[in-house]
C-alpha cells in the first residue's frame, strides 16, 4: 500500500508579485507498506516501491527529495514494514511547471 500526505502547500513568498500568488512551496510525504511476499521480503518490497515513487517523483517530475528513507515496523503490526519518503519543490501554479526548490 502506498499513501500520499500532502504536508506543505503555501505561498512561496520570495517570488510574490502585485498579481498574486504565482508559486507555491509543495511538500508530500510519501509511505509504502509491505509485508513480507511469496516473491520478496518486505525490506525488499518497499525499497523497490520506493525506487519507483522516485522515478516519477525524483526522476521524472524534479521534485527534491527531503529525507533519507526510514525502514521503520509499523507500531500497530510488527509484520508490515512502513518506507517514508518526503519531497519538496516550488510549483508555478500560472506556468504549470514544477521547480526544484
Amino acid at each position: 500500500m502506498i499513501t500520499i500526505e500532502e504536508i506543505d502547500n503555501s505561498e512561496d513568498t520570495r517570488y510574490t508579485s502585485n498579481i498574486g500568488e504565482e508559486f507555491s512551496d509543495m511538500s508530500y510525504q510519501i509511505n509504502i507498506y509491505s509485508r513480507d511476499l511469496s516473491t520478496m521480503p518486505a525490506t525488499e518490497a518497499v525499497r523497490y516501491l520506493g525506487n519507483e515513487v522516485n522515478k516519477v517523483l525524483g526522476e521524472d517530475l524534479k521534485m527534491v527529495r527531503e529525507s533519507n528513507p526510514a525502514i521503520v515496523p509499523l507500531p500497530s503490526d510488527n509484520t508490515i514494514l512502513q518506507y517514508s519518503i518526503r519531497y519538496s519543490c516550488v510549483f508555478d501554479i500560472i506556468r504549470n511547471i514544477i521547480y526544484k526548490d
